[in-house]
C-alpha cells in the first residue's frame, strides 16, 4: 500500500489536497514531465482531477505551469519555483 493511500484515512480533505499539491510540484520539479495521466495514476485521483489541480497551481499560486508541445507533459517554465517556497 502505498504511503499516500495509508495516511488518507486520518487526513481531512484540506490536508490531502495539500499533500496532493505538493506531490504535483514534486514530479514536476524533478523534471520527469508528468502529464494528466501519470499524476492521476500516482495520486489515485481522476484526470479530471489533476487538471483542476494544476489550474488552481496555475491561478491561485501562480505556479509557473506550461505544458509540453512534444510530451503533453507539464513542466515549470521557472525552474526554480517550488511551492514550498510560497508563503
Amino acid at each position: 500500500m502505498s504511503y499516500l493511500l495509508c495516511y488518507t484515512i486520518y487526513m481531512t480533505g484540506d490536508e490531502l489536497q495539500i499533500i496532493r499539491y505538493f506531490r504535483i510540484d514534486e514530479e514536476i520539479r524533478a523534471g520527469n514531465k508528468p502529464n494528466a495521466k501519470r499524476l492521476a495514476q500516482i495520486l489515485h485521483i481522476t484526470e479530471r482531477t489533476v487538471h483542476r489541480y494544476i489550474s488552481e497551481m496555475r491561478y491561485e499560486m501562480n505556479a509557473p505551469i506550461e505544458v509540453s508541445s512534444r510530451t503533453g507533459g507539464y513542466y515549470y517554465s521557472d525552474p526554480n519555483f517550488s511551492i514550498s517556497s510560497l508563503s
